[in-house]
């Protein structure tokens, strides 16, 4: 059994496959052959990698902000405890 977990912020999302999980993250509709229902002409349908790559970058982003505020407070609980 194979997931894609996906994260940001506090938001958190368990699909079958990175572009199921993507959508359920981002509301991003990627296109899917098997399906024929029109897709909304937006920026980041007109363009999605570029969307998605900004995405990651934001991702990425937050999530080193995340590691450094988490470094920050383990640094406090040092000090706290002595060690």
């Amino acid at each position: 059994l194979k997931r894609v977990i996906l994260a940001s912020g506090e938001k958190v999302v368990m699909e079958n496959s990175l572009s199921e999980a993507i959508e359920s993250l981002t509301g991003l509709v990627t296109a899917n052959p098997k399906e024929s229902t029109a897709i909304k002409t937006t920026e980041s349908t007109l363009n999605p990698i570029d969307s998605t790559l900004d995405q990651i970058k934001s991702f990425t982003e937050e999530i080193k902000t995340q590691i450094n505020d988490l470094e920050k407070a383990i640094e406090k609980l040092k000090q706290i405890t002595g060690e």
